[in-house]
Protein backbone atom coordinates (compact mmCIF):
# COMPACT_ATOMS: atom_id res chain seq x y z
CA UNK A 1 0.00 0.00 0.00
CA UNK A 2 1.41 3.39 -0.84
CA UNK A 3 0.77 5.76 2.30
CA UNK A 4 2.60 8.71 0.40
CA UNK A 5 -0.33 9.38 -2.16
CA UNK A 6 -3.77 9.14 -2.10
CA UNK A 7 -4.93 7.25 -4.46
CA UNK A 8 -2.50 4.93 -5.17
CA UNK A 9 -0.38 4.59 -7.92
CA UNK A 10 -1.90 3.66 -11.30
CA UNK A 11 -5.15 4.32 -9.90
CA UNK A 12 -5.77 7.46 -11.62
CA UNK A 13 -5.70 11.35 -10.28
CA UNK A 14 -9.05 11.80 -8.21
CA UNK A 15 -11.86 14.36 -9.61
CA UNK A 16 -12.76 16.42 -7.10
CA UNK A 17 -11.72 16.67 -3.01
CA UNK A 18 -13.29 13.96 -0.84
CA UNK A 19 -14.67 16.06 1.64
CA UNK A 20 -15.43 19.88 -0.70
CA UNK A 21 -15.48 18.33 -4.16
CA UNK A 22 -13.82 20.80 -5.55
CA UNK A 23 -11.60 19.49 -8.59
CA UNK A 24 -8.15 18.42 -7.88
CA UNK A 25 -4.94 18.50 -10.38
CA UNK A 26 -2.89 15.00 -10.18
CA UNK A 27 -0.40 14.92 -7.62
CA UNK A 28 -2.32 17.34 -5.21
CA UNK A 29 -0.95 17.22 -1.52
CA UNK A 30 -3.91 18.79 -0.36
CA UNK A 31 -7.24 20.70 -1.80
CA UNK A 32 -6.79 23.95 -2.83
CA UNK A 33 -9.90 25.35 -1.76
CA UNK A 34 -10.75 23.48 2.17
CA UNK A 35 -6.77 22.62 2.48
CA UNK A 36 -7.51 18.83 3.23
CA UNK A 37 -4.85 16.51 3.43
CA UNK A 38 -4.80 14.12 0.34
CA UNK A 39 -1.78 11.90 1.54
CA UNK A 40 -0.87 9.60 4.49
CA UNK A 41 -2.20 6.71 5.36
CA UNK A 42 -5.58 8.39 6.49
CA UNK A 43 -6.23 9.67 3.19
CA UNK A 44 -5.13 6.41 1.36
CA UNK A 45 -7.78 4.71 3.82
CA UNK A 46 -10.71 7.47 2.92
CA UNK A 47 -9.95 6.96 -0.88
CA UNK A 48 -9.78 3.10 -0.04
CA UNK A 49 -13.66 3.36 1.65
CA UNK A 50 -14.63 5.46 -1.22
CA UNK A 51 -13.91 3.29 -3.97
CA UNK A 52 -15.61 0.35 -2.14
CA UNK A 53 -18.69 2.45 -1.60
CA UNK A 54 -18.51 3.31 -4.96
CA UNK A 55 -18.68 -1.06 -5.45
CA UNK A 56 -21.15 -1.53 -2.95
CA UNK A 57 -23.08 1.54 -4.57
CA UNK A 58 -23.09 0.84 -8.30
CA UNK A 59 -23.97 -3.30 -7.02
CA UNK A 60 -26.78 -2.15 -5.36
CA UNK A 61 -28.27 -0.61 -8.32
CA UNK A 62 -27.69 -3.75 -10.82
CA UNK A 63 -29.67 -5.72 -7.75
CA UNK A 64 -32.47 -2.89 -7.76
CA UNK A 65 -32.81 -3.44 -11.39
CA UNK A 66 -32.94 -6.94 -11.06
CA UNK A 67 -35.40 -6.66 -8.17
CA UNK A 68 -37.25 -4.56 -10.75
CA UNK A 69 -37.27 -6.96 -13.64
CA UNK A 70 -38.70 -10.07 -11.65
CA UNK A 71 -41.28 -8.25 -9.79
CA UNK A 72 -42.64 -7.22 -13.38
CA UNK A 73 -42.32 -11.00 -14.27
CA UNK A 74 -44.19 -12.25 -11.61
CA UNK A 75 -46.80 -9.61 -11.84
CA UNK A 76 -47.20 -11.31 -15.75
CA UNK A 77 -47.35 -14.36 -14.63
CA UNK A 78 -49.68 -13.86 -11.91
CA UNK A 79 -52.24 -12.18 -14.58
CA UNK A 80 -51.66 -15.23 -17.13
CA UNK A 81 -52.49 -17.36 -14.08
CA UNK A 82 -55.31 -15.28 -13.04
CA UNK A 83 -56.61 -15.12 -16.76
CA UNK A 84 -56.29 -18.77 -16.88
CA UNK A 85 -58.09 -20.05 -13.89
Amino acid sequence: MDVTASPPPGAGPPVSCPDCRSPLAAGTAACARCGLLLTGPLAQRLWEVDTEIGRADEHLRRLRSERSGLLHALREASRRATAAA
